[in-house]
């Protein structure tokens, strides 16, 4: 999804609960080919209260003033992700009668 829309000033950000970035973090990060910035998070931190993350993985689509406009707790389906990535792109059509 980065790769797709990234030319779209759609920002993606990784966050691991991994505070110190232990050797699995990083060989997955590695291994995985991710390009986009990764934040070494914990649960104490504002990041995780911010969000009041609850389950892992949790995905969340925000907005440019900052507002969740989707989240998902457990895994998500890509199909379901990039459709709500997709309509934050799609300009409504302004029909006047």
């Amino acid at each position: 999804i980065f790769r797709e829309f990234r030319t779209d000033s759609l920002m993606v950000v990784g966050i691991t609960l991994d505070s110190v970035g232990n050797h699995q973090t990083v060989n997955h990060i590695e291994r995985n080919k991710i390009t986009y910035p990764i934040l070494f998070d914990n649960r104490t931190s504002p990041t995780w209260l911010a969000y009041q993350v609850k389950s892992i993985p949790s995905l969340y689509l925000v907005n440019r003033e900052g507002q969740i406009i989707r989240q998902w707790r457990g895994a998500s389906e890509k199909s379901e992700v990039e459709a709500a990535v997709r309509s934050l792109f799609v300009k409504p059509v302004n029909r006047q009668e």
